[in-house]
């Protein structure tokens, strides 16, 4: 998997899927996140869940993260070029907290011409953000001083969920997807996605759901006023972000 990851870096096999984000209330796609994948020569597609933790092993997550960045604001541009003001969500690892290089690099990205920061979402995991929370707190606060939105992704995995979505000055709260998976089955898990819903809006966040698998689940999401839904229901990844003729949830 090391020489995999070296010759994609060196042969530029990554590739980044889009899976559309859906505003519930509006039934229109929101924006998209960025998913991470290598595409080997044979059309081989890996999945970042295979090659991810040995990039951070190997000291490479940094060159990696670099390529995303560099990728999604390309893919913006294009957007850009035909009057598409879609957002786009771009995930930072958990190093690039405490990564001094990193901000220098985004902000020139961002002041490329025809770019719009405020249509530019940053995403970092909770599990993250708390064990860096110092460093991440500077750096949401930097990103948002250029224009850009930030986002909390797998929220609600920690017993200290609340005390960090106060203190963290994020826009989004992208509630943790194994919850999602009990809502059409489970009162517990509907009472427990809607504490977090209403707490998290009274904090002034948007909510997205994750992991939203069919529409019993989108349906609850809506009575329960989540803002957003993202999930193999509303859509899988796709190489396209324009492709939209499968996408549910749009009617």
């Amino acid at each position: 998997m090391e020489k995999i990851i070296e010759n994609a870096i060196k042969l530029d096999q990554f590739v980044l899927f889009y899976q559309p984000i859906l505003d519930i209330k509006l039934k229109k796609i929101s924006h998209y996140e960025c998913l991470l994948r290598i595409e080997l020569a044979n059309k081989e597609i890996i999945m970042p869940g295979d090659f991810i933790t040995q990039a951070e092993q190997i000291g490479i997550i940094d060159q990696i993260d670099r390529l995303v960045l560099k990728k999604a604001i390309e893919q913006h541009l294009a957007f850009q070029k035909i009057g598409n003001n879609a957002r786009l969500a771009i995930n930072l690892s958990g190093r690039s907290m405490n990564d001094e290089s990193i901000l220098p690099y985004i902000e020139k990205l961002l002041h490329q011409e025809h770019v719009k920061p405020e249509l530019i979402i940053f995403e970092i995991t909770e599990t993250s953000a708390v064990s860096n929370f110092l460093s991440a707190k500077s750096m949401i606060k930097k990103l948002k001083a250029l224009g850009c939105k930030f986002a909390l992704d797998d929220f609600g995995v920690g017993f200290s969920s609340f005390y960090y979505l106060k203190s963290l000055p994020v826009d989004y709260v992208k509630i943790d997807g194994s919850f999602m998976k009990q809502m059409d089955t489970s009162e517990e898990g509907r009472i427990f996605v809607k504490v977090l819903t209403e707490v998290s809006q009274t904090f002034g966040k948007k909510i997205i759901a994750e992991f939203v698998e069919n529409k019993t689940i989108l349906g609850l999401l809506e009575q329960q006023g989540v803002d957003y839904a993202q999930g193999y229901y509303v859509s899988k990844p796709i190489r396209d972000p324009l492709d939209l003729g499968h996408v549910k949830g749009l009617e």
